[in-house]
């Protein structure tokens, strides 16, 4: 009788846990709203017809679809920060681009050991790309929806 107690309180206890305790010690637990911001492109991707806008609206709108419940607000103090380095290589027979995508969340955190806050990466994630230049804007297109979908995914973790 004694084990069947025992094994009736364990089942209680891993079956009643608090929903907010469930996967929240992630760095993107409580991330309730964020501003986007998109780093200055270089000549040679402004060449190849990329426009900061353009980047913020992709990424705006693709943000909304996979994380309804994070608000996008230019006002928060956490920011999702893109860096689109894009370059183009070869000369006029071989042509081509290389570059990285990279998506950064920064948030403000408490330094422990002095207790200041300051504002610091807590997620970070890059692609690297290349390929004709004809290719070059639906691949950044691609990477950015990579590395939404790994944010969404890890945020959906921390905040279930």
């Amino acid at each position: 009788m004694a084990r069947l107690y025992l094994m009736l309180y364990l089942a209680l206890l891993v079956l009643v846990v608090p929903v907010d305790s469930a996967g929240q010690n992630g760095q993107l637990a409580r991330l309730s709203e964020v501003h986007i911001v998109v780093e200055r492109l270089s000549q040679d991707a402004i060449e190849l017809g990329f426009n900061r806008d353009e980047i913020r609206n992709y990424v705006f709108v693709n943000l909304g679809r996979k994380l309804p419940r994070l608000v996008v607000n230019e006002s928060a103090v956490p920011f999702i920060d893109i860096v689109a380095n894009i370059n183009k290589v070869g000369g006029e027979i071989i042509s081509g681009y290389f570059g990285e995508v990279q998506i950064q969340v920064y948030r403000r955190v408490i330094v422990i050991e002095s207790g200041s806050a300051t504002i610091a990466p807590v997620w970070t994630n890059s692609f690297v790309l290349t390929s004709p230049p004809d290719r070059a804007a639906a691949s950044v297109r691609e990477a950015l929806v990579r590395q939404l979908t790994r944010f969404a995914a890890d945020w959906y973790r921390d905040n279930p």
